[in-house]
């Protein structure tokens, strides 16, 4: 008997995740490398946006290191702000793509210039940043906290530790938390999103179990299948897999991991705008309505004190008018 439906992990976590980063780098690998970066420019304080100029074509790849919502995601032919738009990195304007690639078992995505230069995408972290590298491996130029970056050595990548066997799978299990947590664990690069979903293949807490099938979930995500899913609180989520702990419907089935990331994305800025604007009015229609009825429960209790006034008035009226009947 299969495990119940279980909820996923926070809506924004596959944006960024290694496996999405080191899909869309491969797929960026093939369409990007070549072009020339046509400029850097920001038109909002946490997104940062990368033109590259290849056969003619403007390919837009926009960076947020917002902590809400940090995503990498290419908009082919963006249109770009004629004001309050800031430029940056004009080191690396007019410079050759040579490459797009992750590090090692880590979050880090990397755009390799000619020349020895690096624009490199830290989506992780207290600070996340996008950072131009120089061939020494220092900071030229910083999307954000330049003056005291500027001169630093650029972060080194941290790679997670490798797949561990069943045997340490199990002691992750007797830590506690259930399959899902030791899953997590064991793996560091598996989201909760795909956790969730080696738990549920596994149908026990058996490590033996687990381990093959957080393995199944690993071989799936090496050949990428984008879809996304409908969560818990009605968000979507973007999966490289198809999720059997979700159902087997999908809202929508992509062909490249590049298009599933530009649709969710737009669709999550855009219930982002939807609930900027619905929040503060659904508030206020709240508390108007709750102020209007505690107004209307004292006025009844207002009309019925009236009531009882009068009715003592009769009584007494009544008792005056037989003073023996008291």
């Amino acid at each position: 008997m299969k495990p119940p439906r279980q909820a996923a992990g926070p809506p924004s976590a596959a944006a960024v995740n290694y496996f999405t980063l080191r899909a869309l780098a491969a797929e960026w690998q093939a369409l990007l490398t070549g072009g020339v970066l046509a400029g850097a420019f920001s038109q909002s304080e946490a997104e940062l946006s990368l033109a590259f100029d290849r056969q003619g074509a403007e390919h837009t790849v926009r960076c947020s290191v917002r902590p809400a919502f940090r995503y990498v995601v290419r908009v082919p032919d963006a249109r770009r702000a004629r004001r309050n738009v800031a430029r940056l990195f004009p080191e690396a304007e007019g410079c050759r793509l040579e490459g797009v690639r992750t590090a090692e078992r880590d979050r880090l995505l990397y755009f390799d210039l000619e020349g020895g230069l690096t624009l490199a995408v830290l989506p992780f972290g207290p600070r996340p940043n996008v950072l131009l590298t120089g061939p020494e491996g220092r900071i030229v130029a910083a999307f954000q906290h330049g003056a005291a970056l500027v001169g630093a050595a650029a972060p080194r990548s941290s790679p997670a530790p490798a797949a561990p066997d069943a045997a340490a799978l199990a002691a992750h299990l007797a830590a506690g938390g259930g399959p899902a947590a030791a899953l997590r664990r064991a793996f560091p690069l598996l989201d909760p999103l795909y956790a969730a979903e080696a738990a549920y293949r596994a149908a026990s807490a058996d490590p033996e179990a687990l381990f093959r099938a957080a393995a199944e979930v690993l071989a799936a995500l090496e050949r990428p299948e984008p879809c996304h899913y409908a969560g818990a609180r009605r968000e979507r989520l973007l999966s490289l897999t198809p999720l059997r702990h979700l159902g087997p419907a999908p809202l929508e089935r992509f062909e490249t991991v590049d298009d599933a990331c530009r649709v969710y994305v737009r669709r999550r800025l855009q219930a982002e705008h939807f609930r900027a604007r619905f929040d503060p009015l659904h508030a206020w229609l709240t508390r108007t309505h709750a102020e209007r009825a505690a107004r209307a429960a004292r006025m009844l209790e207002e009309l019925l004190e009236t009531s009882r006034a009068e009715r003592y008035e009769h009584w007494a009226h009544l008792l005056m008018a037989h003073p023996g009947a008291a």
